[in-house]
């Protein structure tokens, strides 16, 4: 980020310090020592928990300690990744990532790893629930599997950590969280976080011990003493945490009977899952059955892209992305419209897989025109569109509530004429149509004509989310 003489960011009129620090971003700041001290560039409230006690000018390399940035004449600290301020515009990043990893190892080894080595050897019904955090540098995202692996323990994978352990892995659980977590002894929260997604504490065992891994510290004590208390609270990286906590007890097993148990619950209700996709609704497709469908194409080098509500929270728990960092996810709160940026920059990293974007029909009004930006810059995606014509995740709240569906009402659009005049291919699916043959289609186009295409799937209601949180 540059910053001007006037201690403002060129280009943007929001404060990025701040912006970054609630999306989990790196941050750079290019500047004069001062910068940091300006209050527009922390946000109002100084959200980014930054504290800068002298100006970042000595020219001497920049250490990263557990998110604590040293030089002789400086030291920014900070519970979160990336956050940088250099004075004199120059910015001084000298450590590979082994260096990086094991500084931040210094900070996970002053939290006693040892501790909850201890309690894990003990259990014998632990159960991980990672988060999005579990991603990040700089424990690489294949270490942080081999680690998880070594330890066998269940795992529960939400946000970002989507794929982490493949397509099918003996230790991913995908179903019946809630049980799972009631019954366990020892819980592992590997940068998840306890609010709504997790009862705000109350889905955690009364009696589990519980580990709370988190870089935020806010994030790490969300709640806590309400619904939950941890047993041990590590402030540091998720990823160097789980691998440390691996090497530290090689010889531990987790009790067969309990991954049996959870397995077994997991393929009951996938079974479940299979008979609800063959109801047939009152109009167009079964959203559980298109997804079905969808999972059976998808190739091995597939970058999933969510931006939707409740078709994209269906999909969430069908659809089996391939491996790590191949679930592009928008966040807890559902941020729509990341999707037509976030499938670009898949493309371009990545410019020979298969990108597909999740799309709502709700959603996709936010980035539609981005298929002009594939076309001219010729980086085709594939867009998935769900389109039950209203904002449905909303609906399957408000309308028990307040007895009316306003606001939450819209058209089944013809989106994928919309693409044509941008470039891309348009294509209907609708109940009257073979839907593999409609998929194996759109992968051709995809493939053999090199252009971005739109699915513009129509879809019925399903009852599959009912109750689920919204409003």
């Amino acid at each position: 980020m540059a910053v001007n003489s006037e201690n403002r960011p060129i280009g943007s009129p929001n404060p990025p310090t701040s912006q970054g620090w609630k999306s989990i971003l790196a941050v750079v700041c290019f500047g004069d020592g001062q910068v940091v001290r300006n209050s527009y560039l922390l946000g109002k409230g100084g959200h980014c928990n930054q504290l800068m006690r002298k100006p970042a000018v000595d020219p001497h390399p920049v250490l990263l300690v557990g998110g604590m940035i040293v030089s002789n004449h400086a030291c920014v600290t900070s519970v979160d990744p990336g956050f940088l301020c250099c004075g004199m515009c120059m910015l001084y990043l000298e450590f590979g990532k082994k260096e990086l990893s094991l500084l931040w190892g210094l900070l996970v080894c002053l939290v006693k790893v040892d501790q909850c080595a201890q309690l894990i050897s003990k259990a014998k019904k632990p159960v991980f629930v990672l988060g999005s955090q579990s991603t990040l540098p700089p424990t690489p995202v294949d270490d942080l599997r081999r680690s998880l692996e070594r330890l066998g323990i269940p795992c529960f994978l939400g946000g970002m950590s989507r794929g982490l352990l493949g397509q099918k892995s003996a230790i991913q659980m995908r179903q019946c969280r809630k049980d799972a977590l009631k019954e366990a002894d020892v819980i592992i929260l590997a940068g998840a976080v306890c609010d709504f997604r997790l009862g705000y504490g109350r889905s955690l065992g009364r009696k589990a011990k519980i580990i709370a891994v988190n870089r935020n510290k806010e994030q790490l004590y969300k709640n806590a003493d309400m619904f939950w208390k941890p047993t041990v609270a590590v402030l540091g990286d998720v990823g160097t945490f789980v691998r440390d906590l691996a090497a530290h007890i090689m010889d531990y097993k987790c009790d067969p009977e309990w991954v049996a148990t959870l397995r077994d619950r997991d393929e009951a209700k996938e079974a479940s899952n299979l008979k609800m996709a063959e109801v047939v609704p009152e109009k167009h497709l079964n959203p559980m059955k298109v997804f079905m469908e969808l999972e059976k194409h998808l190739p091995d080098d597939a970058i999933l892209v969510a931006d939707g509500g409740d078709f994209v929270a269906t999909a969430a728990y069908i659809l089996r992305p391939r491996g790590p960092l191949t679930w592009l996810d928008p966040g807890a709160f559902g941020t729509l419209g990341v999707g037509g940026g976030f499938a670009l920059g898949a493309k371009l990293c990545r410019p020979d897989s298969e990108v597909w974007i999740i799309y709502g029909d709700g959603s996709l009004g936010y980035s539609l025109s981005e298929f002009d930006t594939y076309t001219r810059h010729k980086t085709p995606v594939i867009a998935f569109v769900g389109n039950d014509a209203g904002w449905t995740q909303i609906a399957r709240e408000q309308v028990p509530m307040f007895g009316t569906s306003v606001a939450c009402d819209l058209a089944y659009c013809d989106y994928h004429k919309a693409v044509e005049g941008l470039g891309a291919r348009g294509i209907l699916i609708g109940r009257g149509d073979d839907l593999p043959e409609r998929i194996k289609e759109v992968q051709r186009i995809y493939k053999e004509e090199q252009l971005s295409v739109l699915a513009n799937v129509l879809i019925g209601k399903s009852k599959f989310r009912e109750g689920s949180i919204s409003v």
